[in-house]
């Protein structure tokens, strides 16, 4: 599920393995893209000349069996692939690794990281494509105590504040259901906020993860995490319910993993509680990838987020192609226009030769 850790793990693998099986991998990262053609074949490209293969081809399908000609007979290769979120994937890029697999008796394999809501898109329909990928699912799931433990004490590094209050760390980590990102919302909070007890709903980086996650499930779905005691033993969502456990959504408990999420979904059925009118506005108004800026610039307060950090953050690996000053202007000079029209949001002041501060 969204923020639950799988590009950390991907980056994490991208930077551990030895170079022996780095020099035999390519890692696709295609976050962005959403299944263009273009866009996947130069990504495709560019993870390959990484590790030294010089491809001639111009599609996706050529390319791919180039890759065969490249490999020495006795030698594998791997594809480890980051599908981004909420995003469709280029079914000719999908279909042709499950061809090339079988042509090559698994000689070349791969790993596809990705959210539920990739799962959800219209090329996962494809038969091929879920017998190559949604039979051999491993799902990311929410954090153990300890491991939850360990992520609140890397916030506490890099951010250079210790929670020392035993009972406010308890509550973090209790409140996060184990969920890395909404951990690191709730800690932020804690955080800056002087006798932090209780979340702040309306706060835009807690309000904005917990809809991220909830807005990867339909409406069937979201109407079991409502009340899942009682849809439990009910043989007609029997199925949603599975999902729902095997995903994480659901704990060992068959509870919502998550007090956060149980408090967000009332938000959103129950009528009685109104919410936010903010949190209403940034859903509706930002895109995802300006959500994610204004998430940056909150955990950054008080600091100058300088051009070239603000750049990569944005692009990622694509940033040194992707990235100009023009560019950066438009989505700031963009950004800027959006929050003007909602209240609270505050303002990002361009600190000129430096890059920008974000005030409340």
């Amino acid at each position: 599920m969204g923020g639950n850790g799988k590009s950390y793990i991907y980056n994490l693998l991208q930077s551990s393995l030895g170079t022996k099986i780095k020099n035999n991998s390519a890692f696709v990262y295609l976050s962005g893209i959403n299944g263009d053609e273009k866009g996947t074949f130069n990504a495709l490209k560019m993870s390959l000349e990484v590790v030294g293969m010089k491809i001639r081809s111009k599609t996706i399908s050529d390319t791919l069996n180039e890759i065969v000609q490249n490999i020495k007979p006795k030698n594998r290769f791997s594809f480890v692939i980051n599908g981004g979120y909420n995003e469709e994937l280029n079914e000719e890029f999908l279909q042709g690794i499950s061809r090339l697999t079988y042509q090559t008796q698994r000689r070349v394999n791969y790993i596809f990281f990705l959210n539920v809501s990739n799962l959800n898109k219209r090329s996962f329909q494809n038969r091929v494509i879920k017998n190559l990928i949604m039979s051999h699912i491993i799902p990311i799931l929410p954090l153990n105590y300890d491991n939850s433990k360990d992520v609140l004490y890397n916030n506490e590094e890099k951010y250079g504040v210790e929670i020392k209050n035993n009972d406010v760390k308890e509550k973090i980590i209790s409140l996060s259901g184990g969920h890395p990102g909404l951990l690191k919302a709730i800690y932020l909070q804690a955080k800056d906020i002087a006798g932090w007890s209780e979340p702040d709903y309306g706060d835009i980086q807690l309000s904005t993860r917990s809809m991220d996650i909830l807005n990867e499930l339909d409406g069937e779905k979201k109407e079991i995490l409502v009340n899942p005691k009682l849809n439990k033993n009910d043989p007609a969502k029997s199925e949603l319910y599975g999902f729902l456990t095997f995903y994480g959504y659901l704990n060992q408990n068959g509870e919502v993993f998550s007090p956060i999420l149980t408090e967000y979904l009332k938000r959103e059925y129950n009528k009685d509680v109104s919410t936010s009118i903010m949190q209403e506005n940034i859903l509706i108004s930002l895109t995802k990838q300006q959500r994610e800026a204004m998430q940056m610039f909150f955990e950054n307060r008080g600091r100058i987020v300088r051009r070239e950090e603000l750049a990569e953050f944005l692009w990622g690996d694509t940033a040194h192609e992707d990235y100009s000053d023009w560019a950066l202007d438009q989505f700031i000079h963009t950004l800027r226009n959006k929050i003007k029209s909602i209240s609270g949001l505050g303002k990002i002041v361009t600190k000129k030769g430096e890059g920008y501060l974000y005030k409340k």
